[in-house]
């Protein structure tokens, strides 16, 4: 059986200097940082808004732990 991929061989990997930036801008982890801006493909904005969504997402999450 023949399997066909349909995406590319290379993901987009960030430069240090962007991940550097988005990390001097935001104070989001590393790992988080180079997720979203692979998610991205660099973006540095839609990056933001990514770990902004993402951010208030795991507020909640605590949120709820703690008022139980």
């Amino acid at each position: 059986m023949i399997s066909f991929r349909f995406f590319s061989a290379e993901a987009f990997k960030p430069s240090p200097t962007i991940v550097k930036k988005l990390r001097d801008e935001t104070g989001s982890p590393l790992k988080d940082c180079l997720k979203v801006l692979t998610e991205t493909n660099g973006d540095i904005a839609k990056s933001k808004e990514l770990l902004r969504k993402r951010g208030l997402a795991d507020a909640e999450k605590r949120a709820d732990r703690l008022s139980t």
